[in-house]
């Protein structure tokens, strides 16, 4: 299975979870700030860390949602898409990527 395989309702399901998570890890960030911890302290590494690997995997959730135009191609079946990799523009297929090289570097 692959992420582009999830339903819509999987979608929804899987981004609200997530939305929650990262809305703890917010005010967990924050209280610790709050509380000064030292810009070194692991601790609030771990959770600042933690933190933007959430914020990631809500904007990766919040992209597959979204029909194209987010630096995609609209969604379709994976043995069209492909078929069709050759037929994209260069500038997009250099944009993918790039993206794919980002996220594969977090």
């Amino acid at each position: 299975m692959r992420s582009t395989d999830l339903t819509q309702w999987q979608r929804e399901a899987l981004m609200e979870q997530v939305r929650r998570k990262l809305s703890c890890l917010n005010r967990l960030q924050a209280r610790m700030i709050k509380r000064r911890f030292i810009q070194g302290d692991p601790l609030l590494q771990r959770v600042i860390d933690a933190r933007a690997a959430m914020h990631n995997l809500h904007i990766e959730l919040h992209y597959l949602s979204c029909d194209g135009g987010v630096g995609r191609l609209p969604r379709q079946r994976e043995d069209q898409a492909e078929s069709n990799c050759n037929d994209r523009h260069p500038d997009q297929q250099r944009a993918e990527a790039e993206s794919a090289r980002q996220l594969k570097d977090q």
